[in-house]
């Protein structure tokens, strides 16, 4: 039955994103080896993650249903908070202050707090999204921030998978 939610969830979730813009596909890259130092995150373990790829059965069920709901919940309220703000104020999005606002919210702080419990939903939202807008992005921060992956070469969250695949199977 929690399989069952997760992926209803899910689903829901990539409609009520779809004003982001979409991709044509997910090409996650599983068997090249990270770029950066891993040392600092040895015990991240991710059995979901594999050099044969993602096991996404595994993934939602190892997902906490009630953290992707308030994650969903809390990173759409900022994505909409921040889409709002672009409108009235332009300046905004040119000067990139959105990031710093996303970074100094409640939201995305209250959301980084729940630490590891939050990691495998952000994948997963990501992951299941077919867009790569802002609110993907904000999920693709956060997981970066909490799992420590502390890696700034990806510019989409689509990327961000593949360089994060990477460092979980360089471990």
């Amino acid at each position: 039955m929690k399989k069952i939610a997760i992926i209803i969830l899910c689903f829901l979730m990539s409609f009520l994103f779809s004003g982001c813009k979409a991709e044509n596909s997910l090409n996650i890259i599983y068997n090249k080896q990270p770029d950066s130092d891993t040392s600092e995150q040895e015990g991240l373990n991710w059995p979901e993650i594999s050099s044969d790829g993602l096991d996404e059965e595994m993934l939602i069920e190892n997902v906490d249903g009630a953290a992707l709901e308030e994650i969903a919940t809390s990173l759409q309220e900022l994505t909409d908070e921040i889409e709002t703000e672009q409108r009235e104020n332009p300046e905004f999005a040119i000067s990139a202050e959105w990031y710093t606002y996303a970074l100094e919210s409640n939201e995305y702080k209250e959301i980084v707090g729940m630490g590891n419990k939050a990691a495998k939903a952000l994948y997963l939202i990501i992951y299941k999204s077919p867009n790569q807008g802002l609110f993907e992005y904000i999920c693709a921060m956060a997981l970066n921030e909490i799992t420590g992956f502390d890696n700034d070469e990806w510019k989409t969250s689509k990327e961000f998978l593949n360089l994060f695949n990477q460092f979980v199977l360089g471990q």
